[in-house]
């Protein structure tokens, strides 16, 4: 027994691999979808129709041409009333922060969208629920 754990296959666990999910579970059907499919299907499953939540980036990236999109959102949130629940709403904010890599839960900036000149802002669900913050109505 002992020489057959010698001479087991050791298989990466978790965020250990070097090699990216290939694939993901629909989470209405649990249907095992092929990321790069899963993708080009706009979110959408195809066994079952459910629409999944779009990455902010890639929302951008499905409406604005290529190329032409520029971020113009810089406002940083404040907490002007010293929120408190659980926790303190500015550790709440630096939590979002670091886990998105955005400042607050909208998208903003200009581009072309089939060569007609826009503003495009797109909420963040994975930032607090694209919940409306000091900066959201700003922008």
């Amino acid at each position: 027994m002992a020489l057959e754990r010698l001479f087991r296959r050791k298989r990466p666990s978790g965020g250990n691999r070097d090699v990216p999910e290939l694939w993901t579970k629909c989470e209405a059907c649990g249907a095992q979808l092929y990321k790069k499919e899963f993708r080009e299907n706009l979110y959408v499953c195809p066994k079952c129709g459910h629409h999944h939540r779009v990455p902010a980036s890639e929302r951008v990236e499905m409406l604005a041409d290529a190329g032409t999109f520029q971020e113009i959102t810089g406002l940083r949130p404040l907490d002007p009333l010293g929120f408190v629940d659980t926790k303190p709403y500015a550790e709440r904010l630096r939590a979002y922060q670091e886990e998105t890599g955005r400042k607050d839960a909208i998208l903003g900036g200009t581009c072309t969208i089939g060569g007609v000149p826009a503003v495009l802002l797109v909420m963040d669900y994975a930032f607090a629920g694209g919940s409306m913050g000091s900066v959201v109505g700003e922008e």
